[in-house]
């Protein structure tokens, strides 16, 4: 399905990869984390726009891009129980999950094994009223709780709370989400305020640059906006077709999704939807944002995401070695891709037990998950399963290493 054109073009860029990306982080902060070194044949996005046809309907296999999944059920015990996840950063073999529900961290070896969790929900010294967060700060070492009200905890990786501290002021009133660029400088999702990206000077505890203006009440529907890819953080929206690089003062246009007829006109909603009244603001959102972007991440030859259109969940795969975006509601195995994860090696997501029919059938799985998927999906209580994709290798790898 994926030939790769200009062989003798390839591999002259294969080889200028070689030289420029010896070791490329594949960190991603979009719900998984991880960091790790490669050195693959890195495609660009050509004239940075990925062109999506929704009357066109693509249907391949699963196994056209992976040649095996993995299920890891994450260990269920009455210390380790999850409510509902909404994050799960991968670092260092552990998982770090944030339950939305109970606003636990719960903590899991690499193999889904419960390890330890945080559970401080009070008042208290080293105590969170809620989270809305959790991030792996790289310049720090340390485990950072988010409270929307802008209060950051800091713990260690085995749990053990260090100190608190607060960004928030009478301007930057609440804070859903964060990265670092550096040891001086984090970059804040608001989801709530008119501009949506601040970037602020954690020594000077001050705001030096705020941007990404948008309808307010959109930020609600925004689970986690920032993946990375290549060294550098990227941010996207659910309702924009714009991606873009977390530059180190300012967000940097990177690629645009072209939806077509469907690329989004600039609607505003309307007064009464942007009061108290639910039903019509979700309405007024599902007749003008027919795209909803879920979740998005990149590798040296893919963007992925799982998108919904008109209502519709289903994966947006775009091959950049052969400049094609594939639509695709389901795949020929009448599932759907889970891509909270994207790296060079492998794609992860996460489901709950009874969605599981969703996202695998029987037959994708070898003897050991097969088994191991039949005893998940009559699981009548079960902690969340980690899936695993990993990616077919295909031989722009062995274009590399004719050119080293």
């Amino acid at each position: 399905m994926m030939k790769h054109i200009f062989f003798s073009i390839a591999c002259l860029s294969g080889c200028l990869s070689c030289k420029q990306n010896t070791s490329v982080s594949s960190e991603q902060p979009v719900s998984v984390i991880e960091i790790q070194s490669d050195s693959f044949f890195y495609y660009p996005i050509k004239d940075h726009i990925i062109r999506v046809d929704f009357n066109r309907h693509d249907a391949p296999s699963v196994f056209d891009y992976f040649q095996s999944i993995e299920l890891i059920p994450l260990e269920t015990r009455n210390e380790s129980l999850i409510g509902q996840i909404r994050k799960i950063l991968y670092y260092n073999d552990r998982y770090y999950t944030q339950d939305r529900q109970q606003h636990i961290v719960h903590v899991f070896d690499k193999n889904g094994k419960f390890l330890f969790k945080i559970d401080k929900r009070g008042q208290g010294p080293g105590e969170y009223p809620f989270l809305d967060d959790i991030y792996i700060n790289p310049y720090t070492g340390r485990l950072e709780l988010l409270c929307a009200m802008g209060f950051i905890y800091d713990y260690d990786l085995d749990g053990n709370f260090l100190e608190m501290y607060r960004v928030t002021d009478s301007h930057l009133r609440a804070v859903h989400g964060m990265i670092a660029l550096s040891e001086d400088i984090t970059v804040f999702y608001a989801a709530f305020e008119p501009h949506k990206v601040v970037y602020y000077d954690m020594h000077k505890k001050k705001i030096i640059h705020e941007e990404f203006e948008e309808e307010r009440k959109l930020g609600s529907f925004t689970r986690d906006c920032f993946y990375r890819y290549n060294n550098q953080y990227h941010f996207f929206a659910p309702f924009n077709n714009r991606v873009f690089t977390v530059g180190r003062d300012h967000l940097e246009e990177a690629y645009t999704f072209d939806f077509g007829p469907y690329n989004r006109k600039g609607i505003v909603l309307s007064q009464a939807a942007r009061q108290n009244n639910p039903p019509l603001f979700i309405d007024e959102v599902n007749a003008h944002y027919p795209c909803k972007i879920f979740t998005l991440g990149q590798n040296h030859k893919y963007v992925i995401s799982q998108i919904a259109f008109k209502g519709v969940v289903g994966n947006l795969i775009y091959d950049k070695s052969v400049q094609k975006c594939s639509y695709i509601p389901t795949f020929l195995e009448s599932v759907r891709l889970p891509s909270d994860m994207v790296t060079d090696e492998y794609v992860l997501g996460y489901c709950n037990p009874g969605e599981l029919e969703e996202y695998l059938t029987e037959d994708m799985l070898d003897e050991s998950n097969r088994k191991l998927y039949n005893e998940l999906i009559h699981a009548a209580e079960s902690n969340p399963i980690i899936i695993k994709y990993q990616f077919r290798q295909h031989h722009e790898e062995s274009i590399r290493d004719d050119c080293i």
